[in-house]
């Protein structure tokens, strides 16, 4: 930050491109180092990804969550659990929804998720784990039943 001697209007017109900068070093950290496992208090590793996405889109992010789950199939269970601390309007639910799972489609592919989740016991979730999982499973599965999903995958 330079030095300002009428206020903020130059940190104001600087916002995109400070923005763009962290969503830059979120991404090269991704790259070294898991944000879950990094950040795992509260839900700042999700903001990170936000932050990521809003400012560099999903595909790189996608990316990034694939070789994730790769070297560790539990953090698929966090990230559909954090949808659940996101603001959706109406009342809190405990509950996985359409809502949560659109969501979740900005920083991973869900069906790499879904697989993920494949390999998970049923023996190592909690059963409210269990139950968001295969709420989750079942809204992913109807996505993939329905025709608009079919043309956006073949898209891909």
């Amino acid at each position: 930050m330079r030095p300002q001697r009428d206020g903020l209007d130059i940190l104001i017109q600087d916002t995109d491109q400070i923005e763009m900068v962290l969503a830059d070093r979120i991404a090269e950290f991704g790259q070294r180092a898991s944000l879950f496992r990094t950040f795992p208090e509260g839900i700042d590793w999700l903001i990170l990804l936000y932050h990521w996405q809003k400012n560099r889109g999903s595909v790189e992010l996608h990316a990034y969550y694939r070789r994730v789950l790769q070297s560790d199939p539990r953090e698929s269970v966090a990230l559909v659990r954090s949808q659940l601390g996101l603001y959706i309007p109406g009342p809190y639910t405990n509950d996985f929804q359409a809502e949560h799972y659109k969501n979740l489609v900005l920083l991973a592919n869900p069906d790499d998720v879904y697989r993920t989740l494949a390999k998970i016991g049923g023996s190592e979730l909690t059963p409210e784990y269990a139950k968001l999982i295969k709420q989750f499973k079942t809204l992913h599965e109807r996505q993939q039943n329905t025709p608009a999903s079919k043309v956006d995958r073949d898209s891909d």
